[in-house]
């Protein structure tokens, strides 16, 4: 078996508990009674927040791999909460695309 922690660079022991938990789905939902809910991800810290998006990207790609394990409905769900922390991380970088426009530009001052 393909483990997360080898495909992604920041492994972690929740991750792993995830993967041997056999569902992570139920995993999350331990932590988090409505994961695909606004209302779970707008209180968090930004660390929790990172880890958080970080554990429902394993947990995503968990459930595509086993879809008739997980069924669809599971999958959206986790891909709802996926899409709601990655908000909630973007809110806390504001700037973040004007740097990445100002990078694409190259290295010559905008500001004279």
């Amino acid at each position: 078996m393909k483990w997360i922690s080898d495909t992604h660079d920041c492994p972690c022991l929740m991750k792993t508990d995830m993967e041997k938990s056999g569902n992570a789905y139920d995993f999350l939902r331990v932590y988090s009674e409505e994961i695909d809910s606004e209302e779970d991800w707008k209180d968090l810290s930004f660390s929790n927040l990172q880890c958080g998006y970080c554990l429902l990207c394993s947990a995503l790609e968990l459930a595509r791999a086993d879809e008739e394990k997980y069924g669809k409905e599971t999958i959206t769900k986790l891909a709802v909460a996926k899409s709601i922390a990655s908000k909630r991380l973007f809110k806390y970088k504001p700037l973040k695309w004007f740097y990445i426009w100002i990078k694409k530009r190259g290295k010559r001052s905008t500001f004279r």
